[in-house]
């Protein structure tokens, strides 16, 4: 079937549009290998490629929503793996003490030590990294550079160029 480089309509435009981005965003030969006809006519290669020059500008909206789609759920889901291993920490932790509580006179001191300190260690090391990843997350990028800022203050670093100039010399 013959390319044609006649006028479309719009609604065709779109739904080409939508198979186009659907399709991975292929380059103009491939992907007039792929779309339906219209009045028994195609695009021509030149009218895709201009088409798709435009719908490339057009998408960078969609692929910066969905990466901030992405973005958000990848956090949101180690969040929450932290908050449950935050919480089994606990459940150790207090097992730990009760069973130590009863049997205290069956371990040695030092695994008494160790088990109690593991417990205590895996809580602790947990504890607080949700909160913080979730505040981070809603946070502007001038109140992360405020943040860095005042945490590099609050490390009695005076200036970054000293730092580089030190890693220079």
């Amino acid at each position: 079937m013959p390319s044609h480089s006649g006028t479309y309509p719009e609604q065709y435009r779109k739904k080409l549009y939508i198979q186009w981005y659907n399709s991975g965003k292929p380059a103009s030969g491939k992907f007039c290998l792929e779309i339906e006809p219209y009045d028994n006519k195609i695009p021509n290669q030149l009218t895709l490629q201009t088409w798709i020059k435009q719908w490339e500008i057009d998408c960078q909206n969609w692929d910066d929503q969905i990466e901030q789609e992405l973005t958000r759920s990848i956090v949101n889901t180690k969040v929450e793996m932290f908050r449950e291993q935050a919480e089994e920490a606990r459940k150790l932790r207090k097992i730990a003490f009760n069973w130590l509580k009863d049997n205290w006179e069956e371990l040695t001191p030092s695994v008494a030590v160790r088990l109690w300190t593991e417990a205590m260690g895996i809580e602790q090391s947990i504890a607080g990294i949700p909160e913080a990843i979730e505040k981070m997350m809603n946070m502007t990028d001038e109140e992360l550079l405020d943040e860095t800022l005042k945490a590099l203050e609050d490390a009695n670093i005076e200036s970054i160029d000293a730092i580089t100039d030190q890693s220079s010399a």
